[in-house]
């Protein structure tokens, strides 16, 4: 298998649950070099860095520009249904 493949399998077995997903999710970018925020604190930003939120069942991740005076963001809720394949489709 690729390794593309073969990661989006360890993802896939990992998703039981919209908690079980935030979870993988939060250690992908901790990987990736993001840094948890929590809601409850203050946010301490700076240029060229990664943060990510969770929250229950949702996660928001973002970066902040080394040169723009923005950011940009990607949300997630992780509802019913996980992230599976099914063996068989159909009614």
């Amino acid at each position: 298998m690729s390794d593309f493949t073969t990661e989006l399998c360890r993802w896939l077995e990992r998703g039981v649950s919209p908690y079980h997903t935030v979870a993988a999710a939060e250690g992908f970018l901790r990987e990736q070099g993001f840094t948890a925020l929590r809601l409850e604190e203050k946010f301490p930003l700076e240029r060229g860095g990664k943060y990510y939120i969770p929250h229950g069942t949702a996660l928001i991740a973002f970066a902040v520009g080394q040169q723009a005076d923005y950011f940009r963001i990607a949300a997630a809720h992780t509802d019913w249904p996980c992230m599976r394949v099914k063996p068989a489709s159909g009614p």
